[in-house]
């Protein structure tokens, strides 16, 4: 489900280093960033957060030009499920062959299939490309969080929180905003083709700054098999489950087939990973309890953050009646809310040692968050933007707080794809607590909008767009917001389950020692 220009929230998650980072002279031997590798890793950053923000605020203007209207909400679930399957290849790729030459190839790949995307003449050929874009940058946070993993002691963390959730904020207050200007003025293709030479400069300086990151030593073998499992897998059961939240019958013949198919796969691919000497996912991994709570929290936590991230900027032009730029500015408040809270985390971790007290404290204010939303007039954007800075700073909280205890308790050298699993898991998260959120959304506005109009997409875009166009148009916005308030109540469970799966979390110092209690 999406109507409308929905900007996806930045996500400050930096890769805090463990214990268990693979390095060349011990564990001793890390020291702060030089700058020029910090650089890089920012640009990458920098790469992967624009396209999250950037696009969303173009799709009207996208699906009017290629007249491929009910291909809209495709351009950004096509990048959404294509990254989330790359992600854990990415992490266990970089564990065996570097994460230098990894993080380049994700970057090349992310640049040509910008360009594609820019030249795309319909909207098939630009879900293609988007697909193939995704598949590149699945790869950008991944691998640049596992380099500050190998290079950064755990401890001196919360120092480079600040520049990431810089980062992020920066990407999530400008990219909406820019790519309403670019879309006006210019036209949509520029939001693409400036990632030509952002690329080229972030490939630039990633080749030239991480040559001195440590080799594998022994001859690498890459788990094809398990990849083609677990990516044909999820990318079965992220469809069926995009296609249920934009309208599609679940129980239908097509999503069916994808629901059992997936889940085949996925059960062949656990059953290969036990078998197989050098598996794609460790299941070990998950064996250590805070990284099977953590990973579930987070997977929790991110389908709360994404069914906000694309209800919210629905309630600020269908409820509220604001134009998308003036919406696009008043969703600065979750955009800045979640990298202020990663980085008040980072600094806490930093001085205590610590990660449970905030991660508890973290997922407990998301619950109150989302009833303030449910609750508060939806024709008022100040109530709104409050409660969702709550939101955004009680998830960014836990984002960070999460990685840096897995990391903490993943083996040295598992550390790359343990961090790809936490990506991995709340990209999954997200995908499907949108499609649910997003189903309970369209069928809520169907129950209560009047029995002479059929809310549709299409109607909800004219909405957005010229609200006092067309008889039906108050009818509707109301149908709409007492649709989004039983939204945002749905969005509760995953975030009330996210609350007792982290009160079960070990709570350790981040040297691996069991904390005083």
């Amino acid at each position: 489900m999406l109507a409308g220009p929905v900007a996806v929230p930045p996500v400050a998650v930096p890769a805090a280093a463990s214990s268990s980072s693979p390095l060349p002279s011990g564990a001793d031997s890390r020291g702060p960033l030089p700058p020029a590798v910090m650089a890089g890793l920012m640009l990458a950053i920098l790469l992967g957060a624009l396209e999250q923000n950037i696009v969303g605020i173009a799709l009207p203007s996208i699906a009017l030009q290629l007249q491929g209207f009910e291909w809209m909400a495709w351009v950004v679930s096509a990048y959404l499920v294509a990254s989330t399957v790359a992600t854990p290849i990415y992490g266990r790729l970089g564990d065996l062959y570097g994460r230098r030459r990894v993080l380049a190839s994700a970057i090349g790949l992310f640049v040509l299939a910008s360009v594609a995307c820019a030249a795309a003449r319909s909207m098939p050929e630009l879900v293609l490309a988007r697909v193939l874009q995704g598949l590149g940058g699945g790869g950008l946070i991944t691998t640049a969080q596992a380099v500050i993993a190998d290079m950064v002691p755990l401890r001196e963390r919360g120092r480079y929180q600040g520049y990431i959730s810089s980062v992020w904020a920066f990407a999530g207050a400008v990219g909406p905003v820019a790519g309403g200007f670019i879309a006006h003025w210019l036209s949509w293709r520029w939001i693409f083709w400036l990632n030509l030479p952002l690329g080229l400069l972030t490939l630039a300086v990633i080749w030239r700054a991480l040559a001195q990151l440590p080799r594998s030593a022994r001859r690498p073998r890459l788990d094809l098999a398990g990849a083609a499992l677990l990516g044909g897998g999820t990318a079965a059961l992220l469809i069926a489950v995009t296609r249920a939240g934009q309208g599609a019958p679940l129980l239908a013949p097509a999503s069916l087939a994808l629901l059992i198919g997936g889940a085949l796969a996925i059960a062949l691919f656990l059953r290969h990973e036990r078998r197989t000497p050098e598996p794609l996912l460790p299941l070990g991994l998950l064996r250590d309890p805070t990284i099977a709570r953590c990973t579930l929290g987070l997977a929790l936590a991110f389908a709360a953050l994404m069914s906000v991230a694309v209800l919210l900027p629905l309630r600020l032009q269908l409820v509220a009646g604001l134009a998308p730029n003036t919406a696009a500015l008043w969703m600065l408040a979750f955009s800045l809310g979640v990298p202020a809270g990663a980085f008040s985390a980072g600094r806490v971790m930093l001085r205590s040692g610590r990660y449970r007290p905030t991660l508890r404290l973290g997922s407990s204010l998301v619950p109150l968050g989302l009833i303030l939303l449910a609750l508060l007039p939806g024709d008022l954007p100040w109530p709104s933007a409050l409660a969702v800075l709550v939101v955004g700073a009680a998830l960014g909280m836990q984002l960070p707080t999460s990685l840096v205890a897995v990391q903490n308790a993943a083996p040295r050298d598992q550390v790359g794809i343990a961090t790809a699993l936490t990506v991995f898991t709340r990209l999954l998260g997200g995908a499907i607590g949108v499609a649910c959120v997003g189903a309970v959304f369209v069928a809520a506005l169907k129950a209560s909008a009047p029995t002479d109009v059929t809310p549709s997409l299409s109607d909800l875009l004219h909405g957005a767009l010229a609200p006092q166009a067309g008889a039906d148009g108050p009818a509707l916005r109301a149908a709409a917001d007492q649709a989004l308030r039983i939204a945002f109540l749905a969005a509760l469970l995953p975030a009330l389950l996210a609350v007792g799966v982290v009160v079960g979390i070990p709570d350790r110092e981040l040297n691996r020692a069991p904390a005083r209690r």
